[in-house]
């Protein structure tokens, strides 16, 4: 099993589809915003893993079973390995009636329930399973303690880059949450009693004076803290960076896909190069776009004395010398 991992906003989906183009592997995209887990804390200490190890694993294998549109039928679609080419056209046409019926008032929510069956063929070999999540920065180590032997790969953005696209989609109301990311205190309560905003005196109390773009980039900077710190106690990890990815995306796909034990192939030589090859304009939610002018953007989306507080807030921090 393979986890990809990384905050709202930091090309999660980008990479997770160059996973899912290879023809082995399975997908789930986001199982855990679908059902979410109150039987272990968000940001759960090392120290505590034993006593929530059973917990978690129930709770990734009930959530790898999940096959909601949204968790299987994130486009674009490929075709794999281990389905037959008329299941491959059954679950097609499966998948695109949810996707319209979603959008139906009376019927939306109940279709959104509905799960689409993967079909595959009784004599194919066990796929590759794959699993991205934006929820699970505080549960990295816990849930790659909960699979032995599954594999990790984080991905951190510059913060100014994921701090300016999720100003961006709070103003276009692209986030599901009835409360903004910048005024969920419930979450900077569970982050202020971890050890890493322990350790940069973070409290409570001070994430409550700080304006909401200071919040947000220290939300950043300890949750992928704590996850980098967390994936250095197992083998089988990795953590990137997105402007990297931009950069060199085949180069680091190809590496990637040889740490994960995947071979490279054409099926995703040609995503790779189609995702970064866009023209024109850009949807919220896309993974083809022009990776460098995505990466740079924020220089002209930020204010300067916003720039100057992110950066100022965490450089200090173990991911913010990533980017200084």
């Amino acid at each position: 099993m393979i986890f990809i991992f990384g905050s709202p906003r930091s090309g999660t989906s980008w990479l997770a589809k160059i996973f899912d183009s290879h023809p082995s592997v399975l997908y789930r995209h986001e199982p855990d915003t679908i059902l979410r887990c109150t039987e272990f804390p968000a940001y759960c200490d090392p120290d505590d893993y034993h006593q929530y190890l059973t917990n978690a694993q129930n709770y990734i294998d009930t959530i790898m079973r999940i096959r909601t549109s949204k968790v299987v039928g994130s486009v674009p679609v490929f075709p794999k390995s281990y389905q037959g080419s008329l299941a491959r056209v059954i679950r097609g046409g499966i998948a695109l009636s949810a996707k319209l019926g979603e959008q139906l008032v009376f019927i939306g929510p109940y279709v959104r329930k509905i799960p689409i069956p993967d079909l595959i063929g009784p004599h194919a070999p066990p796929p590759q399973l794959v699993m991205k999540s934006i929820a699970a920065l505080g549960r990295t180590g816990l849930f790659l303690q909960a699979k032995p032997g599954a594999k990790a790969v984080l991905i951190i953005r510059h913060p100014c880059g994921h701090i300016a696209s999720v100003l961006k989609g709070l103003d276009m109301g692209k986030f599901d949450s009835s409360i903004p990311i910048t005024e969920d205190f419930g979450v900077y309560s569970d982050l202020s009693q971890t050890r890493e905003a322990k350790k940069y005196g973070v409290t409570f109390e001070r994430f409550k004076s700080m304006t909401p773009v200071e919040r947000l980039a220290w939300r950043w900077a300890i949750s992928n803290e704590k996850a980098m710190n967390e994936l250095d106690l197992f083998e089988k990890t990795r953590t990137i960076r997105y402007e990297d990815l931009c950069e060199q995306p085949e180069r680091l796909a190809r590496d990637l896909f040889e740490f994960s034990e995947l071979n490279w192939n054409d099926q995703t030589e040609v995503f790779v190069q189609a995702s970064v090859s866009h023209q024109g304009s850009e949807r919220f939610y896309q993974v083809f776009r022009d990776p460098k002018k995505s990466a740079s953007k924020w220089k002209q989306q930020l204010p300067t004395e916003q720039i100057d507080c992110i950066l100022s807030s965490i450089k200090h921090t173990r991911p913010g010398k990533l980017f200084t």
